[in-house]
């Protein structure tokens, strides 16, 4: 759950927009990255069998 804007604007405003988006986008992104390079290993080792 996302609190409301003026709250995190209030509670942080030193922080840029584009660092709240990269930490809250970052697990996301990192969670993806390790979902395709355990397919890709996945797809190679089946290849090789």
């Amino acid at each position: 759950l996302l609190p409301p804007p003026r709250l995190s604007l209030l509670a942080r405003p030193k922080q840029p927009l584009f660092w709240a988006l990269f930490w809250g986008l970052a697990p996301h992104l990192l969670f993806l990255g390790c979902f395709l390079w355990a397919k890709s290993v996945l797809t190679l080792l089946l290849q090789t069998l």
